[in-house]
């Protein structure tokens, strides 16, 4: 799980500087049509009824596995799309809505790309589709 700079430079900040770091009340999901990069690159889903989708932390939501991982909990679905969204790629965790911008905090390719159409299927992940680690073990 690739964090971004801005996530980087915040637990640093907290580890070994004087800052302390709060986590987020909550978390969004965004569908995103590239990789990013940890300082840009960032290409998100623009169609007019696309929003970021609300999973807020909790061991609720995001479960605890053995490995140390977080997986979640809920099937996830975006809105239903009226417009060709692209190729989703990859999904970014973002501190703010789409409305209000907000950071990103990290991301995660997807092991199998969405094409995602107007009148299509949903995006659509299942529970435990999602796992969320730290480092690849």
């Amino acid at each position: 799980m690739p964090a971004s700079n801005f996530v980087e430079a915040q637990v640093l900040g907290h580890l070994f500087g004087d800052s302390t770091w709060a986590k987020p009340t909550a978390l969004y999901l965004g569908a995103l049509l590239a990789t990013p990069e940890d300082d840009g690159g960032l290409v998100e889903v623009s169609a007019t009824e696309y929003d970021r989708l609300r999973y807020d932390p909790s061991n609720t939501n995001w479960l605890l596995q053995a490995d140390g991982s977080r997986i979640n909990a809920a099937a996830l679905a975006f809105a239903e799309p009226v417009n060709d969204w692209g190729t989703v790629k990859a999904l970014g965790v973002f501190d703010a809505d789409l409305a209000s911008g907000g950071n990103l905090m990290t991301y995660q390719d997807l092991d199998d790309p969405k094409v995602i159409v107007g009148g299509g299927a949903l995006l659509l992940f299942q529970p435990g589709a999602l796992t969320w680690r730290m480092n690849d073990y």
